[in-house]
């Protein structure tokens, strides 16, 4: 585009503080200050880089610091993607809500491993979900409305109270129905709280509109099914727990499926943005990550001096140190599209995995830190040091690292490569397979009742070695790549895939440089109404459309 064109399209368009292009389509729906024209480079990078067939960059309405009137940051109209540039990370708020999760389940997994027996790993686990689900709802909440005032922080403040509520009575559950109580009635009181924000946030967002309202309705059905746990007998309260978490996690399914959105015909629909829960993901599994450093330099259980005790916390904090990166670096794919855009399936076992990731890669910290505490004496079967059971202690951590290894690589799995050079040198699977069989070899470890050192050495050693074979495939296939972006000449023994990678790599090269060079203006965006509500009546005057 010439020089004049670009100053023309200046100067007949009004533009904000910001210098971005403003348009408004005055049909129904009121969408306001549409930031679309002169694309920057980065809205075209998000646009290949997810594969996305359409984006509108929007701007929010201005906050306030007690209220902000609420408006949808992510959503889809029509297949069209509408997101907001900020808001791409965790806020303050969210990291300090992302620190009381995991003491929380630090709490529950401390307990765990003070017998380490088949029973506390079932309450472990009874406990641990209904917390991630709470957490899960914020966390999605966030994704959403974010906005950080008052009202928002209050809410937020009013599920930690319950949470400490739920967390400090857990220990005494099955004391007493009124103990029950004091479990089970806070997590239905954040389970409320979550549906109650959700209907009162559908009157002004009404993107968003049906789907919460459904979800919110199915929270309050399936919520009231709690209070039957407080009075039967604990075997009862056992599957009761296990069928109406089934339950819950059905409903969050039902709401936000896109198959939901073809049998309503929905023109508006929710969408996350992927960064913000990319960074939210990763900023929880840091801080869980965290366990593993926090037992071993708040304590002076290793004693003075170089011994064997000492050699355990090192060979730990090497363990955690090979956890973080395994799980940030994933693939190794410099090009790759994330799960949570590349399919609807992919996205639940995403987000789903989680769930035992991190539950069990806190398990595995506390119970190395019991390993380091002790002496050297075999971890038999039948031997006990007070009521914690050696031989459980050791299958709480071989286990818990097997199910850490195998939900990196079910994470790495979901994941699309996109660098075809890499794929057909280095597939993924020859990448991210040993995992899975290193994995299953820790796990049998546990069978050979070893002592201490020899269990969390020779499980640093495979994690080692997973750590070290990854960088040097990851490195050689990077090589690989940069030698043949180099060689672009094409001889008549060239491989046709490699010609066909070629003539693709140049044909996105010429689609981006065409698409810097592009205007596309709001007026040519569909009519975004939506047949169900009048959003331009209702919000006419101070509703805006803000973006995943």
């Amino acid at each position: 585009m010439s020089q004049a064109s670009d100053d023309l399209t200046e100067s007949i368009r009004p533009r904000d503080s910001n210098g971005v292009t403003r348009e408004t389509l005055d049909e129904d729906v009121d969408i306001e200050r549409i930031s679309r024209s002169l694309a920057s480079e980065e809205e075209l990078e998000y646009e290949e880089r997810y594969e996305t067939t359409k984006v509108i960059y929007i701007e929010p309405p201005e906050r306030n610091k007690l209220f902000t009137r609420p408006y949808a940051l992510n959503y889809y109209c029509d297949n069209i993607l509408y997101r907001t540039k900020d808001g791409n990370s965790a806020s303050a708020l969210e990291l300090f809500l992302d620190l009381l999760y995991v003491g929380i389940v630090s709490s529950l997994a401390a307990q765990t491993t003070l017998e380490c027996t088949g029973l506390t790993l079932l309450k472990y686990v009874l406990f641990f979900v209904p917390v991630w689900v709470v957490w899960v709802d914020l966390k999605d909440f966030m994704n959403y409305y974010f906005n950080d005032d008052m009202t928002q922080r209050t809410y937020v403040l009013w599920i930690m109270l319950l949470l400490v509520i739920y967390v400090n009575n857990c220990v005494y559950i099955l004391q007493s129905h009124g103990e029950t109580a004091m479990v089970v009635v806070p997590y239905m009181m954040c389970r409320y709280s979550v549906a109650v924000t959700y209907i009162f946030y559908s009157f002004f967002v009404p993107q968003h509109r049906i789907q919460i309202r459904i979800y919110s309705a199915l929270i309050l059905v399936v919520t009231c099914a709690w209070i039957s746990v407080i009075f039967v007998s604990t075997r009862a309260k056992v599957g009761l727990t296990i069928g109406i978490m089934f339950l819950e996690q059905v409903s969050y399914v039902i709401a936000f499926h896109p198959i939901t959105k073809k049998l309503l015909k929905l023109k508006f629909s929710t969408a996350l943005n992927v960064e913000r829960e990319v960074s939210r993901f990763g900023a929880f599994y840091t801080i869980a990550i965290g366990e593993f450093l926090y037992n071993i330099v708040t304590s002076a259980y290793t004693g003075p001096g170089i011994h064997e005790k000492l050699w355990k916390a090192l060979l730990t904090l090497i363990i955690a140190y090979i956890f973080m990166f395994v799980y940030f670096d994933g693939t190794g794919d410099i090009v790759h599209l994330p799960a949570l855009t590349r399919s609807v399936h992919s996205a639940y076992i995403w987000i789903f995995i989680h769930v035992p990731l991190i539950g069990s890669l806190v398990l595995v910290a506390y119970a190395s830190s019991n390993l380091i505490s002790l002496d050297e004496i075999t971890l038999s079967k039948g031997g006990y040091i007070d009521k914690m059971s050696l031989y459980g202690l050791s299958f709480f951590f071989s286990g818990g690292t097997c199910i850490t290894l195998v939900s990196l690589g079910i994470i790495a799995m979901s994941d699309k490569t996109l660098e075809d050079v890499d794929s057909k040198y280095l597939s993924k699977i020859i990448r991210v397979f040993p995992r899975f069989p290193i994995a299953i070899a820790i796990l049998c470890l546990s069978f050979a009742e070893l002592k201490p050192a020899m269990l969390i050495g020779l499980t640093t050693l495979m994690l080692s070695f997973i750590f070290i074979y990854e960088r040097i495939i990851l490195g050689y296939g990077h090589l690989i790549k940069a030698n043949n972006k180099k060689n672009l000449s094409i001889s008549s023994s060239t491989p046709l895939s490699e010609i066909k990678h070629r003539i693709t790599e140049i044909l996105r090269s010429l689609s981006f440089e065409k698409n810097r060079s592009n205007v596309t203006t709001a007026s040519s965006l569909p009519n975004c109404e939506d047949d169900t509500t009048k959003v331009g009546t209702e919000n006419s005057q101070n509703f805006n459309f803000a973006t995943v």
